[in-house]
Parts: C-alpha cells; structure tokens; sequence
C-alpha cells in the first residue's frame, strides 16, 4: 500500500511536471500580453524645472538678471557722479571766473594805485628837489622872520604838518600797494587750487565716463549671453516637448506591437525543471518585430548595460535621443520597464528628473497566464538577451 501510493505520487508529479513544462512551451506560440503604461493625462507637457540642465541654464539665467541689474544700479550711481561732477565742475568754473574778474579787478587798482604812487613818487622828489635846493636855512629863516611867537609856532606847525603829509602819504602808498599785491597774490593762489581741483574732477569724471562705457560693455555682454542661455532653454524645451511627444506616441506603438506578437520556439529558448525555469528573449528577436513595422522605422531597440536602450533619430536633423529602461520583476508575473534615463542634446536626465509624463509610461509585460504557479525571480539582461529566472510558488 505504502509502495502503491509513492508510485502514484511519483505519477501526479511527473503528469503535473509535464504539463508545466507544455504550458510553458505553449507560452512560446501565443500572444504575450501585455499592459501598456499609466500616463498621468494631466501632465501633457514637461516643465523645464524637472530638467537638471535646464534647471541650470534657469539658475544662469536668474544670476544674469542679477548682475545685470547689479550692472544697471552701478551705471545709475556712475550717472548720479557724473551728475554730481558736472555739477561742481559748473560751480567751480562760476568760482574760478568770479576770481578771474576779482584778480583782474585788482590787477586794474594796483595799476591805478602804481599810477597814483608813481605821480605823488614824482611830486615828492620835486619837493625834496626844492628843500633840498632851499637847504634847512631857508625853514629857519622861515622861522625867524616870524614877527611874534604865534606866527613862528604856526609857521612850525605848518612846516610839521607838511613833513608829516608828505610821510603820510608815502606810507600810505607803500601799504595799499602791498596790500593789493598781497590780496593779488591769494587770489592767484586761490585761483592754481580751484584750478587743480577743476583738473582732478576733470580726470574723475573722464575715470568715470571710462568705467560707465567698461559697464555698459559688461552689459551688453551679459544680456547677449543672457539672451543666448534664453534661446537655449527655449530650444532645449521645444525640443525636449518634441522628443517626449515622439516618444509617447512610439511607445504606444511598441506596446501595442509587442503586445499582439507571438513568440514562436526559435524566439524564445526555455531551460530548467519544475522548480527552476529560465526563459530568454534574445536582442534580435525584439530588433525583427520592430523591423516589420513602418511606425517604428525611428526607434531602434538594443540590450545596453543591464538595460533596454530605446534610440529615436529626428528625421530632418539625424538627432539621436537614447531612452534607458531598466527591468523590474513586479507582483510575481509582471515584468516592469521603468525608464532610468534619457540623454538628448548632450543632457544627461536622471529617473528622478525625468516628469510625471515619463516616469508613469512604464511598460509592463504580463506573464500571469503563461507563468501558471511560476512567479519572475530574478532577470538579468545580458550581452544580446534578456533572461528571465523563474521559480515555482
């Protein structure tokens, strides 16, 4: 009895491995079905911040802005110096012609003033000449020919009071004269400073015309680079809607191709036992179905580095834009292709980087009804295959 049932159950194994391994070989001649992606209907374009590189050029952008208006604030202040100069080189110049015309008021009173001198010089030598040819008898017989006291004082009084005019007088002379020179002598003083400073503010504001055409330079160069890292977002961008868009609609495409395409033996190669089973899907099995279908004339399909590299040309510019997705088992008999990574126009876009658009666009491959008990392992994408490690539940 106790042989007679280990014999039956050797049967029930034997049957029940049979008829796994023709599921799985029929497996290779029907349909593989499969789910295209969940796409977030709300996210229609992709916002340049979800761009590394043009979160960069952003970051450009506002530090351009903030030097130009840094630029903008300093030609401001340059004009306010300008002004200011221009200002105190106005009322300078008022200041220096005011002097001008005082030196030169000055230079017509000491004129006037030598005059003056020159003639009461002149009227004192006669005077002198005439004393000195009269000789100090002639104050004495003045003197004594006074017929009392009062006519001899008053005529020595005259006699002092005349020395003393005629002293006076040239004592007089001598200190306007040098008063005049001495304020004649300060104004041109005055006059060479207010002339220096006129110089120095001269040189400031031609130091100052010099550094305001230097920024205005600066300016416009920052606006030109500006300008450029502008265009290149707005060409990035575009392009960046153009591919996503292209890519959209050949990934529905590949989906629905794949989808609806049977598998026969020589496709697909199966090996282990019913414990352990492993299925590959070699490259050139994928490149074939692609090759039949005219949609996908633009996209070609390749095994890279443990992922699924899909490449997209534009047709008028032969710009390549390499799409990475990475297999992933999912819930036991689902295979999931999770984009990773997207490079185009020399941007190299992170998974985490990527949108909502591209990032929800998993493609995932149901295998539920060919695996019957069997759930994905493990798969592994080797040099031009990719394999699938099974194990049974």
């Amino acid at each position: 009895m106790m042989n007679l049932q280990k014999s039956e159950y050797k049967s029930i194994i034997v049957t029940f491995t049979l008829l796994i391994i023709f599921h799985l070989v029929n497996f290779n001649t029907t349909a593989m079905t499969r789910t295209t992606r969940n796409i977030n209907e709300n996210s229609e374009t992709i916002q340049k911040e979800d761009i590394s590189e043009l979160g960069d050029l952003k970051n450009e952008i506002k530090e351009l802005n903030e030097q130009e208006l840094k630029i903008q604030e300093e030609l401001f202040q340059l004009s306010r110096e300008k002004e200011k100069i221009r200002i105190q080189k106005s009322t300078l110049k008022n200041q220096i012609n005011k002097i001008e015309q005082q030196i030169s008021q000055l230079n017509k009173e000491i004129s006037e003033q030598q005059e003056r001198y020159q003639k009461a010089q002149a009227n004192l030598g006669d005077i002198l000449t005439t004393l000195q040819k009269m000789g100090p008898l002639s104050y004495l017989e003045e003197l004594l020919d006074a017929g009392s006291t009062e006519v001899f004082i008053s005529r020595l009084n005259i006699i002092r009071g005349f020395i003393s005019d005629i002293r006076t007088t040239i004592d007089n002379l001598i200190s306007n004269k040098e008063a005049l020179q001495e304020k004649e002598k300060v104004l041109s003083n005055t006059l060479d400073q207010q002339e220096q400073t006129e110089n120095e503010l001269k040189n400031k504001s031609q130091n100052l015309t010099n550094k305001y055409k230097q920024q205005e330079q600066i300016l416009e160069e920052v606006s030109e680079q500006r300008q450029q890292f502008e265009d290149r977002m707005k060409h990035i961008n575009l392009a960046w809607e153009n591919a996503v868009s292209e890519l959209d609609d050949l990934e529905h495409i590949l989906s629905d191709i794949l989808s609806t395409h049977t598998f026969d033996e020589e496709q697909i190669e199966l090996s282990g036992n019913i414990f352990s089973m492993q299925a590959k899907i070699y490259e050139d099995t994928f490149i074939s179905i692609i090759e039949k279908e005219q949609e996908l004339e633009k996209i070609t399909f390749s095994l890279d580095n443990d992922k699924v590299k899909l490449t997209l040309t534009e047709s008028n510019s032969n710009e390549e834009k390499h799409l990475y997705l990475n297999p992933v088992p999912k819930n036991n008999s689902y295979v999931e292709l999770k984009p990773t990574k997207f490079e185009f126009l020399g941007l190299d876009i992170a998974s985490d980087q990527l949108g909502q658009q591209i990032s929800n666009s998993n493609i995932v491959l149901d295998f539920s009804e060919e695996l019957a008990g069997y759930r994905i392992k493990e798969i592994n994408i080797q040099e031009d295959y990719m394999k699938l490690q099974l194990s049974f539940n």
